[in-house]
């Protein structure tokens, strides 16, 4: 009777043996999993921050080039202007025109008389000057307000010689000098200006002179330039 008791008191203990390994082992595999769940939901997460801070840093620097890249373009589309600004200047200044200007109406020497005297109008005076020792052909002379157009006469029409300005009003050079006009204002358009009572500037083969009394133009003129025989 005892060493049945102890028979089955052997197996229960075994069989409590047997239960405790087998519930450890069931567990040990689930906290394993666990685990590994939690450690790869963490990559995951490292992975997506990670890729997340590369598009940062890639749209930065897109942003970043795209700005410098408009910066260029304006520096370089402002210092282009700037230029030509700055050409367009120094052309104006350096520009000199061979023709006296009348209400908007470029005179210059050699052109004929008769389309000309159509724009300007009918002259206030118009006078024929005969030959003389002086002059060995006929001429003519036009007179409007303050400007006097001298011609000459070749195959029956008639061109112009010279052109004088003699007064204030609307006739001037063609770069804007009129009678009144000061000494400076001559010389930051034509030239430096050497003599105190008179400056002359050759242009296209043409003379435009200046008269000047208490350094302003009291005279203005514009006649054809001597040529290297008549020199």
């Amino acid at each position: 009777m005892k060493k049945m008791t102890v028979v089955i008191l052997t197996a229960a203990l075994a069989a409590a043996i047997m239960t405790g390994c087998s519930g450890n082992s069931d567990n040990s595999p689930s906290n394993t999993s666990t685990e590994s769940t939690t450690s790869s939901n963490s990559s995951t997460v490292s992975t997506n921050e990670s890729k997340a801070n590369n598009e940062e840093s890639k749209n930065s620097s897109k942003s970043e080039s795209n700005t410098s890249k408009e910066n260029s373009k304006g520096s370089s589309k402002s210092e282009s202007t700037t230029s030509k600004s700055n050409d367009s200047k120094e052309n104006t200044k350096t520009e000199k025109i061979a023709a006296i200007k009348y209400n908007n109406v470029e005179i210059k020497i050699d052109m004929e008389v008769s389309p000309l005297l159509e724009k300007l109008g009918e002259p206030d005076h118009k006078e024929t000057i005969e030959a003389d020792e002086e002059n060995s052909e006929e001429s003519y002379s036009y007179t409007y307000d303050n400007m006097t157009i001298y011609a000459y006469l070749k195959d029956k029409k008639q061109y112009v010689a010279d052109v004088s300005i003699s007064g204030p009003g609307d006739a001037s050079t063609a770069n804007g000098i009129k009678v009144g006009a000061s000494k400076d204002n001559v010389a930051k358009i034509y030239g430096k200006v050497t003599d105190e009572n008179m400056a002359s500037y050759e242009i296209d083969k043409n003379v435009i002179m200046f008269i000047f009394e208490d350094d302003s133009v009291t005279n203005i003129s514009l006649s054809r330039g001597l040529s290297d025989e008549e020199l």
